[in-house]
């Protein structure tokens, strides 16, 4: 967690020093998503079920998943937005105790 407080904090100081020359600055920040990141630990049965057991929505992400978002923050559409960090983890950070 300690890492993206960190990129939350760089976020919003380059917006701050960037909006004036029309730059907007945002970041996606991703949950557990089926990757290969650690070695595709979430293919193991054990581990996938114990991550989909902190997700809202009871599953682990998709990459597909990301794409509207990223569409989103790439198009006219988020002309408005800058200086945020999008959590996009299926509500597992609202689990954390």
């Amino acid at each position: 967690m300690p890492a993206k407080a960190g990129v939350d904090h760089f976020v919003r100081q380059m917006a701050m020093e960037l909006g004036a020359f029309g730059i907007l600055i945002n970041c996606i920040s991703p949950g557990p998503f089926m990757t290969n990141i650690a070695g595709g630990r979430l293919k193991i049965p054990a581990d996938r079920k114990a991550f989909e057991a902190q997700s809202l929505i009871g599953r682990i992400g998709d990459t597909e998943d990301i794409k509207g978002l990223a569409l989103y923050l790439a198009s006219p559409c988020s002309s408005y937005v800058t200086g945020s960090q999008i959590v996009i983890d299926g509500g597992a950070m609202h689990r954390i105790k």
